[in-house]
């Protein structure tokens, strides 16, 4: 009885008992579920998303190697501002500032075309003519982007537009690629089919409540509450806990700095480029909870993931097992 073929994930390469086959591709779970976050968040207004989009994009450090890519993009945000219009902009315009020195009109005539092909379906529908004017029309989502982002209503509109440019480009950078991966494999491998967050939470008062008055008090105003309840409602200090309520919020979830190292290791991701990763995501405030690194009951290290990115895994999840049930299982 000859011995079944090893079969390999066609984006990570690693060997898997069950691949999903994608078109051409034959994918693990874990690399599914990224291809299912890519493509819905070019779609999601689930804020959830937009905060994990923009953290993901400081793990990978993608800012500035795909600054190209995103000053096209920036361009385009730029002449929407300027004339007002969310639908198109001008392509001679477009030309014109994302130009570079010495660069030839058909070099940059060249490289547009390139990126408008790349982001054909996500921010781009394609090119038009209008009163002889050749003119870029934007994506329905990259018009409600623009709207809500003009509007000042959306302070993640220009992680979620850079987000999307990585996720058009990190797929050929290997180690942002693998890091990236890894990261969303710790978390992702919590949870379970059914959407059950196997973390534990990390819960913090934001606030008190008067039961008497129903009045609120910051976290940082509990000697505020105090006086309040003594003076105002009268009530004597033995009876002051039983006449407020300290209203919670979830601030994080809390995973072992051994399942990040071993995740890593997975992917072949070095643990001191994880490390510096991951020191650079909690300075400039991504990912991670700023009071992060803890130290368990054991002496265990343990990071604060951000409750938004948990919460758009778990969405993430319950997304991809939709789609393992429409594709061919290998």
């Amino acid at each position: 009885m000859s011995k079944p073929r090893i079969r390999f994930c066609t984006r990570c390469r690693r060997p898997k008992r069950v691949l999903y086959k994608l078109g051409d591709q034959e994918l693990c779970e874990v690399c599914l579920a990224e291809y299912v976050f890519d493509e819905d968040l070019v779609s999601s207004n689930d804020p959830n998303a937009r905060v994990t989009a923009f953290d993901l994009s400081v793990l990978t450090e993608s800012t500035w190697r795909f600054m190209p890519f995103k000053n096209f993009v920036y361009a385009i945000i730029f002449l929407c501002n300027k004339f007002g219009r969310t639908d198109s902009v001008s392509y001679e315009l477009l030309l014109g500032l994302i130009r570079r020195a010495n660069e030839s009109e058909a070099d940059v005539e060249q490289r547009v075309n390139e990126y408008i092909e790349l982001f054909r379906g996500s921010l781009i529908d394609g090119i038009f003519e209008e009163e002889g004017e050749k003119r870029i029309k934007l994506s329905k989502k990259m018009q409600y982007i623009m709207e809500e982002y003009m509007k000042g209503r959306d302070e993640y509109a220009i992680g979620i537009l850079e987000s999307i440019v990585d996720n058009a480009v990190i797929t050929g950078d290997i180690i942002n690629s693998l890091i990236r991966k890894s990261f969303i494999d710790a978390i992702y491998t919590k949870i379970s089919p059914d959407g059950t967050i196997r973390l534990d939470e990390v819960r913090e008062v934001s606030s008190y409540q008067c039961k008497l008055c129903n009045m609120v008090f910051r976290a940082g105003e509990y000697d505020l509450l105090i006086d309040h309840l003594r003076h105002v409602h009268m009530v004597p200090p033995d009876q002051l806990k039983e006449n407020y309520v300290a209203i919670m919020t979830t601030v994080g979830y809390k995973i072992s700095d051994e399942a990040f190292r071993a995740s890593a290791e997975k992917y072949g991701v070095a643990e001191r480029t994880r490390i510096d990763r991951f020191t650079k995501a909690l300075k400039y405030g991504a990912l991670f909870n700023q009071d992060s690194i803890r130290t368990n009951e054991n002496g265990e290290i343990e990071w604060i993931v951000k409750p938004e990115i948990v919460r758009y895994l778990k969405r993430v999840r319950e997304l991809t097992l939709e789609r393992t049930r429409t594709l061919e299982r290998v």
